[in-house]
């Protein structure tokens, strides 16, 4: 690999993990039997590109969540949520207003989809951009099936808790 080569690799992880949280970046042969990426592959420098210091990244989608229940389900006269990254009586009471389906269009749909796309079930061609069409309907399926759940292609309490 050219040095130009591994910087636009860099340049792509560094660019998804923004957009999507810390991923683990696996060669081919992790995923199926190939002798990919190969030995002249740099993958141990493309993959190092910028890691962040280790955070408690699930107290961290929980804090984007509550964040994301302020805005969109909380009344303007109810005390809002605290942003403290645990699932306590208020959020899950605020997540039993939550469910997503068919036609819903906001950034909780965008949430859902980023983790949907970590969880390895795609929501279609245009990935995560907020809206909840049969795409993400038949993700949600999908990971509702792989997590044990009830397959009912809602994004409610218990799809969103198991996305965490």
């Amino acid at each position: 690999m050219t040095d130009e080569q591994v910087a636009s690799v860099r340049w792509l992880i560094n660019y998804l993990r923004e957009k999507y949280g810390n991923l683990r970046v696996r060669k081919h042969s992790e995923v199926c039997k190939t002798s990919c990426p190969g030995k002249n592959y740099r993958f141990a420098e493309v993959t190092n590109a910028e890691i962040k210091p280790a955070v408690d990244e699930k107290k961290e989608r929980i804090k984007e969540l509550q964040r994301l229940l302020n805005k969109l389900y909380i009344k303007k006269d109810e005390k809002p949520l605290d942003i403290d990254g645990i699932i306590g009586e208020k959020t899950n009471k605020a997540l039993r207003r939550v469910a997503l389906k068919n036609y819903t269009a906001n950034e909780l749909v965008t949430f859902v989809q980023r983790r949907l796309i970590m969880n390895g079930c795609g929501v279609g061609v245009y990935g995560a951009d907020g809206k909840y069409g049969q795409a993400t309907a038949n993700a949600v399926e999908k990971f509702q099936r792989m997590k044990g759940l009830t397959p009912d292609r809602i994004a409610g309490i218990n799809t969103i808790k198991a996305l965490l």
